[in-house]
């Protein structure tokens, strides 16, 4: 891994072990889930901070996990199953300090962070979705939501007062805004191959196709707060990528 400085001059080159999932903390540090070699069932929770040179090995966490950004140095680790003295749950770690904050979660749940130390969750109920907040506290809010939990179904973070959803609901694909007080406010039709990320201040940018029998993408952009949108003159080829805040 290699830091830049804000002249995008390298400062600092790292080893990394191959096929690590990398992660930023929020303050200036990164996160590093490694396999470990020859102990298929675990893997290694490494932390580098802006002042060391080497990885500090956190902890061992069970192979089957999934870890989500923290804003505040730390970092979210969804285990899906026993192992490494961890249970399966939803876990808040730092260097030095390890708290389990939620029982086990469904396998297939998505989460996202929520911009300011938290997280939202999104799963399955019944024949429809169930969004919570979750915070170090534990789970601050549970809101049912009359769409379709799929494969293709998003969680996106947007680092403003709730979190973007991107479902089907009544047989068409939308992006929606949920809000942390619970309202459920509608902003964009957008395709179920729609490719949504996020930027700082809570609007959502959308690739997506120009028409259904077009291969060409676009980008639109939507405000959260005013549903004003913006659609780009440019188009792009198939296969192009986004990028957003996080």
């Amino acid at each position: 891994i290699h830091l830049l400085d804000s002249n995008l001059n390298v400062y600092r080159s790292v080893d990394v072990a191959p096929n690590s999932q990398l992660m930023g903390d929020g303050v200036k540090g990164v996160w590093s889930l490694s396999p470990v070699p020859a102990q298929p069932t675990r893997k290694a929770l490494k932390h580098l901070s802006a002042q060391n040179n080497e990885w500090k090995l956190v902890r061992y966490v069970p192979v089957e996990c999934a870890i989500i950004m923290d804003t505040k140095g730390g970092v979210w680790v969804h285990t899906k199953s026993e192992g490494e003295r961890m249970h399966p749950g939803l876990w808040y770690l730092k260097v030095n300090k390890q708290k389990r904050v939620m029982p086990p979660l469904p396998r297939d749940a998505k989460l996202t962070s929520d911009g300011r130390g938290g997280v939202f969750m999104l799963c399955k109920h019944g024949d429809g979705s169930k969004i919570w907040h979750i915070t170090k506290q534990g789970r601050q809010l549970e809101l049912i939501l009359d769409c379709d939990f799929q494969k293709e179904t998003k969680v996106i973070t947007m680092n403003q007062d709730g979190v973007y959803v991107h479902c089907k609901r009544e047989g068409q694909w939308a992006l929606f805004w949920v809000q942390s007080n619970g309202m459920i406010v509608p902003r964009h039709e957008c395709p179920r191959d729609g490719k949504v990320v996020s930027d700082r201040k809570g609007s959502a940018w959308i690739m997506q196709r120009v028409s259904r029998s077009s291969s060409e993408r676009m980008v639109v952009m939507v405000s959260a707060q005013t549903g004003r949108r913006f659609t780009g003159h440019s188009r792009f080829p198939a296969g192009t990528t986004l990028g957003g805040a996080y």
